[in-house]
C-alpha cells in the first residue's frame, strides 16, 4: 500500500463503476493520497447523505464566523458609523471593509464572492472597462450582518438612508425599502443625522481655541521679554507693549499666573505666527527698545504697502489663517391643509450661516486697532475713483474686449497677449476652501431682539477669552443683513465689556448681491418690451434668441438676465470691431489686416483702445470732491488746486469740470513735447466733446451704455472668480456714484463702510482679510472663485429642499432642532 502511494503513476481504481460502495472505495483512496477536494467532490456527488452533512457542516461554520464578527468585543466596520461623526462615513472604503469580512468570515465571502463572478478579482467587463463588483459583495456582506444585528451592524444601511435623506427621497420609501433590509426607517435614519450633526462645528471650534492659545502665547512671551527689561529702566517698555497689543492683559500678581513666562504653546508659536525669535528680539531690546515694539501708530503701513509684496516667496505659508462667518435669513412658507381664524398659512424666519477659513494668511499683520483721530484723517478720496484707478479700470475694458475679439473674430485667433489682471494670490485663491456648515437658527432677524441672539450665538466662534479683547473676524451677508448685524451692536452698546457688546465680530457686505443691484439698473435702464420691435435692444435680442426667461425683474432670473446682457455685449463688442476694420461679416478679412504676430497684435489691441474710447463713460468724481468746500477757498483751475507759478495747457472740452487749464507737471506733460491741436484733459472730456456732435442720436447713447455697463458686468465677475481683492474693492468706488444716484441707500452706506475699514478705519489684518479673503472656492482651481453670498443662497436652497421634502416630520419636531439635524447635509 505504501508503494502504491508513493508511486508518481496515476491511480488506477478499481471496482464496479456503478456500485454502490465502489464511490466509497475511491474517496478513501483519494483520502490516503491527501487528494480531499477529490474526497469531496467523490462523496458530494455520489452520497445525499454526504452533501447533507456537508452542508451542514458549512452552515454551522458560517454560522460562527458571522456569529463572531457580530460580537461586541470587535470594533468591525459594519458596526453603527454615525456615533463617529461624518468622518466614519468619509473614511469608509469597500476594499478595507471586505478584507476585515473575510478575516472573521472567509467561507462566507469565498461564497458570495464566488457566486457573484467567476474571476478571482471581482471584476466583469462592461464593454471596454472593467467594473469592480467589491461594492456588489460589501453590500451582500452588509445585509447580512444587518440582518443578525440590526441594532448594532447597521453602517451600510445608515450611509444608504443618509444618501437618501440628502437627495430628497420621500420618507414613505424609507419605511418600505427599511423592510427589504435596504436602510433604516425614518426615525432611525433621523437619528443617524442628528448624531452627525453634533460635531459640525467641531473643526471650527478647535481652530477658534487654537488661535487663542496663540494669541495669548505671543502677549506672553512679548510681555516676559518686556518686563526683564522694564526692571533696568523707568516702565515706559510696559506702557509701549500695552499700546501695541490690544489684546494683552496685565497681571498684578505675576505668581498668579503660572503662563507668564514660556508656556507649553509657546514652543510651538513658531510654527504659527511669525513673530522674532526670541534670542534675536532680547539682542535688539539691548540696543534699542523702540526697535523690538510692534509698529506704532505713526508707523503704521498703508494697506497699499501690505498687498505690494515683490514675490511670491513672501507670502506666509505655515501662517495660521483666520475665518470669516456668512450668514442670510431663509424664509419658509408653511401652507395649512384647512385654514381657518385660528390657523391659517405661515412664513417662517430663519438664519443660516456657515464659516469659511481664509485661504491668504493676514495673521501677520499688525492687529492693533486705529485711534479716532487717525481714523478722522482717512481723505475723502478713499470713497471714489482717483486718476490712476480710471487708468487701471479702462486698461481692465481693454483686457476684456481683446478677449472677445480673439474668442469671436477668426483672423484673431491664436493670438497670444499678455493678461495685466494676473495678482500675487493666484496659487492660494485656486485651493478649495474650507467650509463649515454652522446651522440653522429658529430667529428671524428682522426683530431687534433676536438679531441680538443671533449674533450672540455667532460669537462664541470668535477667538479669544473673557479676560482679553476678542479678535476680530468679519460676519459677510446682503446688505439688509449687514445693516441688522450692526444695530444689534449698537442695542448692546452700553454693556460693560467688548464681548457682550458683540464686538468680536464685524459685520461687512459682500459682492453677489451687489451684482443684483446693478443688474437691476441695466434693465431699468435698457430693458423695455416696449422696444421689442427696434432691432438691437435687449428686448429685440431677447425675443429674436428665444431666451423667454428673462424678466424686468432680474431677482427671479439672475442666471438668465446676465447671459443675456452678456451675450448682447459680446455682439456688439464684435459688430463695433467689424465697422472699424469696415468688413461686413467676421469671415471677412480687413484690407490692412497685419500677417506679422506682433503687428496683428498691435492692430487688435488699437480696435480694443477704438471701442473701449467709445463706450468707456467713468463718473465724473472731481464735483463729489469738492462739493463741501467754500467755493472762496478753491483755485478753480488744473486737478490739484494750487496756484502755482507753472505753465498751462487748456482743456479742448467747452464743458470740462475738473479744471479747464492744467499744469504741465499735473498732467505729465513736458515743455518740449509737440501737442496736437485738440487736447483733452481725460477720457470723459474727450468721449462728451465727441458726443455732443452726435447728441440726438439715441441709438449710439443706447450702444455706448449697453457697451459700458455690460463689459463693467464682465470684468467685475472677472475680478470675483479670480479673488482679485484690490480690483473688487476698486470697483466699489466706482459704483458709490451710482448707488447714490439711484437711491440704493444701504448699499450706498455699505459700500462706504467697507472702503473705511480697508483704508484705515480698521486693522492692517482686518483690511488684508476683507480685501483678499471676499470669495470661496468650492471645488477647488484657477478662476473658479464665487462670491461668499452666493455659496449662501445654494445652502439656503438645499435647506429649502430639505424643509419640503421633510413634509409632516417636518412640523412634528421642535423648531429648535431644525438647524442641528438639517445643517448635516450641507457636508
Amino acid at each position: 500500500m505504501k508503494q502504491f502511494v508513493q508511486s508518481s503513476k496515476k491511480l488506477q481504481l478499481k471496482g464496479k463503476k456503478h456500485s454502490s460502495f465502489g464511490y466509497k472505495r475511491t474517496a478513501s483512496i483519494y483520502l490516503s493520497a491527501s487528494r480531499y477536494s477529490n474526497v469531496f467532490k467523490t462523496l458530494i456527488k455520489n452520497s445525499k447523505a454526504a452533501r447533507t452533512a456537508f452542508k451542514n457542516i458549512m452552515v454551522g461554520e458560517i454560522k460562527k464566523e458571522v456569529s463572531e464578527l457580530c460580537k461586541a468585543k470587535h470594533d468591525t466596520v459594519w458596526r453603527s458609523g454615525s456615533k463617529n461623526g461624518i468622518n466614519a462615513f468619509n473614511q469608509f472604503s469597500w476594499d478595507s471593509a471586505v478584507e476585515e469580512t473575510k478575516r472573521f468570515c472567509p467561507l462566507l465571502v469565498a461564497a458570495v464572492s464566488s457566486s457573484l463572478s467567476n474571476n478571482i478579482n471581482l471584476q466583469r467587463k462592461f464593454g471596454k472597462t472593467q467594473v469592480s463588483l467589491l461594492p456588489n459583495l460589501g453590500c451582500i456582506l452588509g445585509q447580512i450582518v444587518f440582518a443578525r444585528k440590526p441594532y448594532t451592524m447597521k453602517f451600510l444601511q445608515e450611509m444608504i438612508g443618509l444618501q437618501m435623506w440628502m437627495s430628497g427621497t420621500s420618507r414613505k420609501a424609507f419605511t418600505r425599502l427599511n423592510h427589504l433590509g435596504i436602510t433604516l426607517g425614518t426615525d432611525a435614519t433621523r437619528g443617524a443625522v442628528d448624531k452627525i450633526r453634533q460635531g459640525f462645528s467641531k473643526d471650527l471650534t478647535e481652530m477658534k481655541e487654537h488661535l487663542t492659545r496663540n494669541n495669548r502665547a505671543a502677549v506672553q512671551i512679548r510681555r516676559r521679554l518686556f518686563d526683564e527689561e522694564d526692571e533696568e529702566g523707568d516702565g515706559e517698555g510696559v506702557a509701549i507693549l500695552d499700546d501695541t497689543l490690544p489684546y494683552a492683559e496685565e497681571s498684578d500678581n505675576e505668581d498668579a499666573n503660572p503662563n507668564n513666562g514660556r508656556d507649553e504653546d509657546a514652543t510651538s508659536l513658531n510654527d504659527t505666527i511669525p513673530f522674532e525669535d526670541e534670542d534675536e528680539v532680547e539682542a535688539i531690546l539691548a540696543d534699542d527698545l523702540q526697535e523690538a515694539v510692534m509698529i506704532t501708530p505713526a508707523e503704521r503701513q498703508g494697506l497699499e504697502e501690505v498687498n505690494e509684496v515683490d514675490n511670491e516667496e513672501e507670502v506666509p505659508e505655515n501662517e495660521l489663517c483666520l475665518y470669516s462667518l456668512v450668514f442670510d435669513n431663509v424664509n419658509k412658507h408653511l401652507h395649512a391643509k384647512q385654514t381657518s381664524r385660528d390657523k391659517g398659512n405661515i412664513m417662517k424666519n430663519m438664519v443660516q450661516a456657515y464659516a469659511a477659513v481664509d485661504r491668504i494668511p493676514t495673521g501677520h499683520l499688525d492687529d492693533k486697532q486705529p485711534t479716532p483721530a487717525e481714523v478722522a484723517e482717512i481723505p475723502c478720496t478713499v470713497f471714489l475713483t482717483n486718476e490712476e484707478e480710471v487708468k487701471t479700470i479702462r486698461l481692465d475694458y481693454v483686457q476684456q474686449v481683446k478677449e472677445v475679439l480673439v474668442a469671436n473674430i477668426p483672423c484673431f485667433q491664436n493670438l497670444e497677449y499678455e493678461d495685466c489682471r494676473v495678482h500675487l494670490y493666484e496659487q492660494h485663491s485656486s485651493r478649495k476652501s474650507n467650509l463649515i456648515p454652522l446651522g440653522v437658527l429658529d430667529k428671524d432677524e428682522a426683530r431687534i431682539a433676536e438679531m441680538v441672539d443671533i449674533m450672540e450665538d455667532y460669537h462664541q466662534y470668535v477667538p479669544g477669552t473673557r479676560d482679553e479683547n476678542p479678535v476680530i473676524i468679519p460676519l459677510f451677508g446682503d446688505g439688509l443683513s449687514v445693516e441688522r448685524g450692526f444695530d444689534a451692536q449698537d442695542a448692546r452698546i452700553n454693556a460693560g465689556d467688548p464681548w457682550q457688546q458683540l464686538q468680536g465680530l464685524h459685520p461687512s457686505i459682500q459682492e453677489w448681491h451687489k451684482r443684483g443691484i446693478l443688474l437691476q439698473d441695466t434693465f431699468r435702464l435698457l430693458y423695455s418690451q416696449k422696444s421689442a420691435r427696434s432691432a438691437g435692444s435687449l428686448s429685440y435680442i431677447r425675443n429674436s434668441y428665444r431666451q423667454i426667461n428673462v424678466k424686468e425683474k432680474v431677482s427671479a432670473c439672475f442666471n438668465e438676465a446676465t447671459e443675456l446682457l452678456r451675450f448682447s455685449t459680446t455682439a456688439y463688442i464684435v459688430a463695433s470691431a467689424l465697422t472699424f476694420m469696415n468688413c461686413a461679416s467676421i469671415d471677412d478679412i480687413p484690407t490692412d489686416l497685419q500677417t506679422q504676430q506682433d503687428d496683428l497684435l498691435l492692430y487688435m489691441s488699437e480696435i480694443a483702445e477704438k471701442i473701449v474710447e467709445m463706450c468707456f463713460l467713468p463718473p465724473n468724481t472731481v464735483s463729489i470732491l469738492n462739493a463741501n468746500t467754500s467755493q472762496k477757498d478753491i483755485y478753480k483751475y488744473c486737478v490739484c488746486k494750487n496756484d502755482i507759478e507753472e505753465d498751462m495747457i487748456r482743456c479742448n472740452n467747452k464743458k470740462c469740470n475738473r479744471g479747464k487749464w492744467f499744469h504741465y507737471s499735473c498732467k505729465d506733460i513736458t515743455n518740449d513735447e509737440i501737442l496736437s491741436e485738440e487736447w483733452y484733459c481725460c477720457q470723459v472730456c474727450k468721449v462728451s466733446q465727441t458726443s455732443s456732435e452726435v447728441k440726438d442720436d439715441l441709438v449710439y447713447e443706447y450702444s455706448q451704455m449697453l457697451l459700458w455697463r455690460g463689459i463693467g458686468e464682465m470684468i467685475r465677475h472677472k475680478a470675483i472668480r479670480s479673488n482679485n481683492g484690490p480690483k473688487m474693492l476698486m470697483y466699489w468706488k466706482e459704483d458709490m456714484v451710482e448707488f447714490f444716484k439711484m437711491g440704493h441707500t444701504k448699499y450706498f452706506l455699505c459700500g462706504h463702510r467697507l472702503l473705511m475699514d480697508t483704508h484705515g478705519a480698521l486693522s492692517l489684518r482686518i483690511a488684508k482679510q476683507l480685501t483678499w479673503n471676499r470669495t470661496v472656492n468650492v471645488h477647488g482651481g484657477v478662476n473658479r472663485n464665487i462670491e461668499m453670498d452666493l455659496q449662501m443662497e445654494f445652502f439656503n436652497k438645499e435647506l429649502k429642499e430639505s424643509l419640503k421634502d421633510a413634509g409632516e416630520t417636518f412640523q412634528k419636531r421642535p423648531w429648535q432642532d431644525m438647524g442641528k439635524w438639517l445643517v448635516s447635509q450641507n457636508n
